[in-house]
This record gives structure tokens, C-alpha cells and sequence, in this order.
């Protein structure tokens, strides 16, 4: 019987649920929770792989997102890293940028010296007909022989194989190989002259004429480059110059300057359009014993150098004097923009020097292996045509000032500073392009037919510079003016 109430309802202890315990392992509710949350949503026709879905797209998304913005940084990338490896090349250049800014600033300022004389002779060229042909070619044979000379001579310093002395040697070899290059050159351009003049049907001062003032003036001017030119290497070799960077500007300047007075000087020779017999013949037969002697009496490298020059130097001749002709057939353009004629012989040397260096270079860099001739140009020629636009983008500029200044002092006629310098800078951009282009190729191909780049790659670019920098002008001037 039981004591009291109390004790009759309490209940057995089976009855009573446990208590949990903070120190009971709570592994196996977590479990149960989890495969409740499970069936629940099983049944409402979900699962865990369908909530983690939103995160996955968002995922995707983002990176799809990503890489759009990719492709479009990536060309910015590509231009950031090209503009410092062009910073890098320039730094590493810094010397010969300013020895080459200030090579190309003072012979700017001789060129449009030699302009102009060119405009004050205008009664030479109403006396002679087809005397402004000889122009181009005259000057630029002299650009194409020692410009090249000074490549050859500049690879010899970079290989170490370089001594000044004018008895034997590179110097030597190449001095003698000039001389006889002067002379055969001479001749052939006073003979393509009159032909050339005759197919096209073009006024002519006749054969003994363009023989005399080709041959006279040749000589005369040869004289006062070559002493430059050997000036110049000594120079380059004392002071550590780049002579690929110095030799072309100052052989331009040194050309411009005395080359159109001397051509004018040499036709006083002219009397009318009669010359004596005498004149023609001795012409003749200096260049045949030239040829004699230049690829039988020489040694082996002067022999190269005349063989290979030879062939290049007459055919590039004929761009020189067709650049010559396409300027008589504008002359009337030019005189009446009188400052053209002053900038003429100033972008000539300019933009053929401007080809000059870049093959001077590209040459030397062949020779050490630095640079594969190939078709697609590597980074460094690439690198090396940079240089060649900084140059470009100041000279053309400081041309069409000083142009200008000179055409303010000597009353030239000019269209107005804005469109010179629309002029010159675009036809300087136009043309500098063209030389570029025209010395790799030249020099790739070359080396493909196991010649030298040294004696091609000059007078290619600065005769093909001859043609296409005057029908660059002449563009320029018939687009802006």
C-alpha cells in the first residue's frame, strides 16, 4: 500500500527522458538533423547539388567576365611592354641619339645652304636643259660611295679589325676602291643622263656636256668627301662614336654643300651647247682606265669592294637621275614655291641618310650574328628602326624652321610656316617608311645571295630615297597646298 500520494505518481524510471549533457558527443543528432534537412528537401524536389548551382554560375560568370576584360587590356599590355623595350633600347643609345641629333641638326643647316645655292641658279638651269637632272644623281653617288664606305669601315671597327692607316689596311683598301669608283660613276652618269633624256623626249645640253660637268664636278667633289670621310672615321675612332650613326648626316651635309657649287662651277666648262671633242674623249678613257684598273691592279678586298659596288651603284643611278627628272617636269611647282627648291637638296640627304643608318647598323649587327636576316624583321631590327623614326621626328621639323628662317632672310617665296611644315613632315614620315622597308629587304636579300650588306644596302636606299623623296614632296605638296 502505498505512504502517500506523491509517491503513487511518481513515475518508473524508464519513463523519464534523458537529459542531455553538455559533454555528450553530439555526432550522432547532428547526423539525424542532417538526414532530416536531406528528406525534407528531397521532397520538396531539391537537393544539395541544386543549391550549390547558383555558385557555380556566378562563378563562371565572373570568370567569363574576366576574361573579356582581359582581351580587352591585352593589346595595352602588349603596347605598354613594346614601349619599354623601346625606353630601354632608347636609354642604352642615349650617346649615339645625341651624337646622331646633332650630327643631323648641322647637316640640315648645310643642306638648305646647299638649296640655297640651287634656288640662286636659276639662270644655269634656263641655260642648260637637263642641267637640274644631274642634281640627284650627282650628289647622291657621292652619299651612295662614301656612305657605304663608312659602313664597311664601321663593321671593320665593331669586329676589331680596324687601323687608321691610309697605306694598308681597310682605310687603304677602301680609299683606293672610292677613287675608282668616283671616276667609272661619273662617267656612267653623264652617259644615263643624256640617254635617259633622249627616250624620254626632255630638252638636252647633248652627250659632251653631261659628260664634262658629271665628270668635272665628280672629281672636284670626291676630293672634299673623301678628305670628310677620313676625317670623320679618325674622329669616331678618338672619341668612340657610333660611326654608323655619324658617317651618313656629315657625308650628306659635306655633298650638299660644295656638290651644287661645284656642279655649277664645272659648267662654265660649257660653252653653249658645244664642247670640245677633247673634254668627251678624256672623260671616256679615264673611266675605262678606271675599270682597268680597279679589277686588275688592286688587291683582294679593294677587287671586292669595286666588284660588288660596281654593278649597284649604275643601276640604283638610273633612280638618282629619273628623281632628277620628275623634278624638272615639277620645276615650275618649285620655283614658284621657291623654299622647296631651298628644302629639296636638305630632305633628300635627310631621308637618305636617315635609310643610311639603319642599313649601317643592320649591316654591323649581320656581320656579329646579333641580327638573322630574315623575312619578318626580329626585335632588334625593329628596335633599330625606332632610333631611325626619333630621328625623323625631330629633323623634319627643325627643317621646315630653319627653311623657313632662311626663306624669311632671303626673300624665297613660301606658302606660310603651317603648310611647310605640313609639307616637310608629312612627305619626311612617307618617305622614311619607304627607307626602312627598302634597306631590310635590301640587306636580307644580299646576305640571301652571299654578298656583302655594306656595299648594297647604302646605295639601294639612298638612290630608291632619291626617287621616292621627291615623289613624297611632290605628294605632299599637292595634298596640302
Amino acid at each position: 500500500m502505498p505512504l502517500n500520494d506523491r509517491d503513487d505518481a511518481t513515475p518508473p524510471n524508464d519513463a523519464i527522458p534523458p537529459v542531455p549533457s553538455p559533454y555528450v558527443d553530439r555526432s550522432d543528432a547532428n547526423r539525424l538533423a542532417d538526414a532530416n534537412r536531406s528528406d525534407d528537401l528531397e521532397h520538396a524536389g531539391h537537393s544539395d547539388r541544386d543549391d550549390d548551382e547558383p555558385d557555380e554560375r556566378w562563378k563562371s560568370r565572373w570568370q567569363t567576365v574576366g576574361r573579356r576584360r582581359w582581351e580587352l587590356l591585352w593589346p595595352l599590355g602588349v603596347a605598354g611592354n613594346a614601349a619599354g623595350r623601346v625606353g630601354r633600347h632608347w636609354h642604352a643609345e642615349r650617346r649615339t641619339i645625341a651624337v646622331g641629333l646633332t650630327a643631323f641638326t648641322i647637316a640640315t643647316l648645310a643642306g638648305l645652304v646647299g638649296g640655297v645655292i640651287l634656288a640662286s641658279i636659276t639662270g644655269v638651269l634656263e641655260r642648260f636643259p637637263g642641267f637640274i637632272v644631274l642634281v640627284p644623281a650627282a650628289i647622291g653617288i657621292r652619299g651612295n660611295i662614301f656612305g657605304a664606305m663608312g659602313s664597311r669601315i664601321g663593321t671593320s671597327m665593331h669586329l676589331g679589325t680596324f687601323e687608321f692607316d691610309l697605306r694598308k689596311g681597310v682605310l687603304a683598301d677602301n680609299c683606293r676602291a672610292v677613287v675608282v669608283l668616283t671616276i667609272v660613276e661619273s662617267v656612267v652618269i653623264g652617259l644615263m643622263a643624256w640617254v635617259l633624256s633622249l627616250m624620254l623626249g626632255r630638252p638636252s645640253m647633248g652627250l659632251w656636256a653631261f659628260l664634262t660637268i658629271s665628270v668635272l664636278s665628280g672629281l672636284a667633289t670626291s676630293v672634299v668627301v673623301g678628305a670628310a670621310a677620313v676625317a670623320v672615321v679618325w674622329l669616331a675612332r678618338r672619341f668612340d662614336w657610333d660611326l654608323d650613326s655619324v658617317v651618313a648626316p656629315i657625308i650628306m651635309v659635306v655633298g650638299d654643300v660644295i656638290g651644287i657649287p661645284f656642279l655649277a662651277l664645272a659648267s662654265l666648262a660649257v660653252v653653249g651647247f658645244a664642247v670640245p671633242l677633247g673634254i668627251g674623249v678624256v672623260s671616256l678613257a679615264l673611266g675605262a682606265a678606271a675599270i682597268v684598273y680597279g679589277l686588275s691592279r688592286t688587291n683582294r678586298p679593294t677587287h671586292s669592294i669595286i666588284a660588288e659596288s660596281l654593278p649597284i651603284l649604275s643601276a640604283v643611278a638610273i633612280l638618282n637621275l629619273l628623281a632628277g627628272i620628275f623634278v624638272e617636269g615639277e620645276i615650275e611647282t618649285f620655283i614658284e614655291f621657291s623654299i622647296f627648291l631651298v628644302v629639296l637638296p636638305a630632305f633628300l640627304s635627310a631621308v637618305g641618310a636617315l635609310g643610311s643608318i639603319f642599313v649601317s647598323r643592320l649591316a654591323t649587327k649581320i656581320h656579329l650574328g646579333t641580327v638573322d636576316p630574315r623575312i619578318m624583321p626580329d626585335p632588334m631590327a625593329l628596335l633599330d628602326s625606332t632610333l631611325v623614326f626619333l630621328y625623323g621626328l625631330f629633323i623634319f621639323p627643325v627643317m621646315a624652321v630653319l627653311a623657313s628662317g632662311i626663306a624669311y632672310l632671303t626673300g624665297a617665296t613660301t606658302p606660310g610656316f603651317v603648310m611647310v611644315l605640313e609639307v616637310v613632315v608629312a612627305a619626311g614620315t612617307i618617305a622614311t617608311t619607304i627607307a626602312l622597308f627598302v634597306g631590310y629587304y635590301t640587306a636580307v636579300v644580299t646576305v640571301r645571295f652571299g654578298l656583302d650588306p655594306d656595299n648594297h644596302g647604302i646605295p639601294a636606299v639612298t638612290s630608291a630615297m632619291d626617287f621616292f623623296g621627291v615623289l613624297a614632296l611632290a605628294l605632299a605638296l599637292t595634298g596640302v597646298i
